[in-house]
């Protein structure tokens, strides 16, 4: 069956959205496991591809997006994973101020290896955004940084900017999924921005993109985006809404609250003051300050999902709000939500890791918490993870 009769045909639709989050995308790697397991059983033939109707990602998720809709089984993409995050995140032997903190070449040529089927020769052609090799919808999330434009690159066959258009090969369809994968994962200050040809302009000369890491945007959680693919008439599918007719699975890397240490006074502790000092410095507190927004994105997508949507199990949004169970903004619910992840803080409190786990667990560079990480998730979607939520009703 070709994309277009799948994306059309009659029947509840199935998204799954994939948060950015750097190695802690082995968090999302335990929980598709076990959707995985609740969804395919011991039918080894098959793969999410064959349940969800659209996958997309941001940053690290894109990475498992593209995989996932290549009709990759999840272990295959831990072992993909573990592969990259050894290679990948090496520091550069010799930094400057101004030089990115990692290479680019390790990882452009991992997904140049891995994005292809095995035993692919190295001279072969890309897959295309528009490959048949992508067994089920895919939407990517990405930044240009020269036009100051957040991109969801999708291959959905309706959506504006797909085909070429005025006679030019300029169509979305004809990027390479590596360059689109390459360019929301490029996290500023880890890794240079991704540069490719974009096709031509009007007049005919070329156009090149410059693009960094889609999580530098309100979508590190991309799920309100996937939601308009989903339902917005410009982009052709128009799936109809109900709890029964449409699911939303939304899966987290890791949450936590982002907090700016008490700097103690000069006079009663000068050392603690200057160690402290520099992150009282203007530049430091803008950056603290842009990686919070991150964070406030990824809780305003939780607040809006869980009031548009009806959930089995919903997450604890604050204390303000709990958990929206009592009904949200909507008359009615517009879809299931499932909504998978890790509170690390409030592990902390509960004592399930230390505060010092808690603290360490935010890196997004650190291949040596993956193993802990992956088998913590994995308890958590043990428990959590079940094949009723998952199904539609009969």
């Amino acid at each position: 069956m070709n994309l277009a009769r799948r994306l059309s045909r009659p029947g509840p639709k199935r998204i799954l959205s994939l948060d950015g989050g750097g190695t802690r995308g082995i968090v999302s790697l335990a929980f598709l496991c076990g959707i995985e397991r609740a969804l395919c059983g011991d039918r080894t033939d098959e793969c999410l591809a064959d349940h969800f109707d659209l996958i997309g990602g941001t940053s690290t998720g894109a990475i498992i997006a593209a995989g996932l809709a290549l009709g990759w089984r999840v272990d295959a993409i831990i072992e993909m994973y573990m592969r990259f995050a050894e290679q990948v995140f090496r520091p550069r032997w010799q930094r400057w101020l101004l030089a990115n903190r990692y290479r680019a070449e390790p990882l452009e040529r991992l997904l140049r290896a891995s994005l292809q089927p095995p035993g692919t020769p190295e001279d072969a052609p890309d897959i295309l955004l528009g490959d048949p090799a992508l067994r089920t919808g895919l939407a990517i999330v990405t930044k240009r940084v020269d036009t100051g434009s957040v991109w969801v690159i999708s291959n959905l066959p309706d959506a504006p900017h797909y085909r070429d258009r005025h006679g030019r090969a300029n169509g979305n369809a004809r990027i390479p999924l590596r360059n689109l994968v390459r360019a929301s994962a490029a996290a500023p200050m880890f890794f240079e921005p991704a540069e490719f040809e974009l096709g031509p302009r009007l007049d005919g000369t070329a156009q090149r993109g410059r693009f960094v890491d889609g999580g530098v945007s309100p979508y590190n959680n991309p799920a309100l985006r996937l939601l308009e693919l989903a339902r917005l008439p410009v982009f052709g599918l128009r799936w109809p809404v109900g709890p029964e007719r449409l699911m939303l699975v939304s899966v987290g890397t890791g949450r936590f609250r982002l907090r700016d240490a008490e700097v103690p006074h000069l006079r009663t502790a000068p050392g603690a003051w200057l160690a402290r000092a520099p992150f009282r410095l203007p530049l430091m507190q803008a950056i603290f300050a842009l990686r919070s927004t991150v964070t406030d994105g990824e809780m305003l997508t939780l607040r809006v999902l869980q009031a548009l949507g009806r959930s089995p199990a919903p997450a604890d949004i604050d204390s303000e709000v709990g958990r929206m169970e009592g009904g949200g903004i909507a008359e009615g619910p517009l879809f299931t939500l499932l909504r998978y992840d890790l509170d690390f803080d409030a592990m902390a409190r509960e004592g399930t890791i230390t505060a010092a786990d808690a603290r360490q667990f935010q890196h997004f560079d650190a291949p040596e918490d993956m193993p802990r990480l992956h088998e913590i998730a994995a308890s958590v979607a043990a428990r959590e993870v079940s094949a009723a939520h998952l199904a539609f009703p009969a």
